[in-house]
């Protein structure tokens, strides 16, 4: 851990004063991810929305609702609703199982948005203005492929014996696809 008082930061610096503190690997692709995301402004407003959605649908009062449009689309009583959940805002390489679940249920967020609307719930007409507009399933395509590249390099590069020339390695393979 970098801590500035007792992490490794401190220790390294205590035995080599000109050492240059790096992040790690991880912390290195969370912090290109949040960048590539905020590079682009269909993204970057995506994952604004999202987080916002998953903020609403945390809510009691609209957890019967989503359900209810879930089975009324199924057809059938849907056990084990998975939830939208708010976005991390730390950890951007674990936002793909969330961004997968907005895009796979678009629909049924759709409907659970506009009958939110219809009751006057707060945020839920915005939300809906901006979900029904295609620029946000884009930018859910979007950024679903940049963070999957990237939380594969971030697996691929985990582990306690990891070499400079095996992390270039990691790199290569999967830019290489």
């Amino acid at each position: 851990m970098k801590g500035c008082n007792k992490g490794a930061q401190t220790i390294i610096i205590d035995n080599q004063p000109l050492a240059e503190y790096v992040h790690c690997v991880a912390h290195f692709c969370n912090l290109v991810m949040k960048k590539c995301c905020d590079a682009s402004s269909v993204v970057k407003n995506t994952m604004d929305w999202a987080n916002q959605l998953g903020i609403i649908f945390g809510r009691t009062k609209v957890k019967p609702i989503f359900t209810h449009i879930s089975e009324e689309t199924a057809g059938a009583p849907v056990k084990n609703i998975s939830k939208i959940k708010p976005l991390c805002p730390t950890r951007w390489l674990y936002r793909k199982a969330q961004i997968e679940e907005i895009v796979t249920k678009y629909d049924i967020i759709l409907k659970t948005l506009h009958e939110l609307s219809e009751d006057n719930y707060g945020g839920a007409s915005g939300l809906l203005h901006c979900f029904s507009n295609g620029l946000t399933y884009l930018g859910f395509v979007m950024a679903k492929d940049v963070i999957d590249l990237l939380e594969k390099l971030n697996k691929s590069c985990q582990g306690g014996r990891k070499t400079l020339s095996g992390l270039i390695k990691s790199v290569e393979t999967v830019l290489a696809g």
